[in-house]
């Protein structure tokens, strides 16, 4: 089954950047990621950028660690691989990331 996540930017926040996800149009989920770019770390967050959670992506080395709080695990991975490539690909923090599976 094909589906596609959304990201995009809602801003800087105190910790990095807040960006805000939906999966197939918010029809099969939506969050918030925080993303601290000076680290690499990407985390689920609140519509107000307040982390949930212990759930955190390394973004360097692609380590997984926590416990999500709301979304489930993968949702949150996807977005944070998406983010990342992004981030790889520009060489700048993005302002959106839309990655596409089929």
């Amino acid at each position: 089954m094909a589906f596609s996540v959304g990201v995009w930017s809602e801003g800087p926040v105190a910790g990095g950047t807040l960006y805000r996800w939906e999966i197939d149009a918010g029809k099969a989920g939506f969050g918030f990621a925080l993303v601290d770019w000076e680290t690499g770390t990407v985390r689920p967050a609140d519509r107000r950028g307040q982390p949930q959670g212990t759930f955190a992506v390394d973004g360097r080395s692609g380590v997984m660690s926590g416990d999500v709080v709301g979304p489930d695990r993968m949702p949150m991975v996807q977005v944070a691989a998406a983010l990342i490539r992004a981030y790889r690909r520009d060489g700048r923090v993005p302002e959106t990331a839309h990655p596409y599976f089929g």
